[in-house]
């Protein structure tokens, strides 16, 4: 986990395909990992895991804390989460994928 987290942005993105898999410790490992990153290109992706009705007490624990160390950087502040904060957030970044974007602003978009 340590080493993970010390490897910064390039394993972003396979900690964060990660946190769906089957095997508790592995999940739980990755969730503690970015949470050591700091990286709020997780939020996200740890929302649903943190609130979602289906997801096992010990995955959302490790979710909220992850979120409270990300958003607060704290994870003991994880009374300051809220369900509804997190619609609201997940929400929001739904809007702003979902606006359209004119010309100028589409060349400014980095390439995907």
């Amino acid at each position: 986990v340590l080493a993970f987290s010390r490897m910064g942005e390039p394993v972003v993105a396979p900690l964060l395909a990660a946190v769906d898999s089957q095997v508790d410790f592995v999940r739980l490992g990755v969730l503690e990992a970015l949470s050591m990153m700091g990286t709020s290109q997780a939020v996200p992706r740890l929302l649903p895991l943190a609130f979602g009705p289906q997801v096992d007490a010990g995955t959302q624990d490790a979710a909220r804390r992850a979120l409270a160390k990300i958003q607060f950087g704290d994870e003991d502040q994880v009374q300051r989460l809220s369900d509804v904060a997190a619609l609201e957030q997940l929400r929001n970044g739904a809007e702003w994928l979902l606006m359209p974007l004119t010309p100028a602003e589409r060349a400014e978009q980095p390439a995907q």
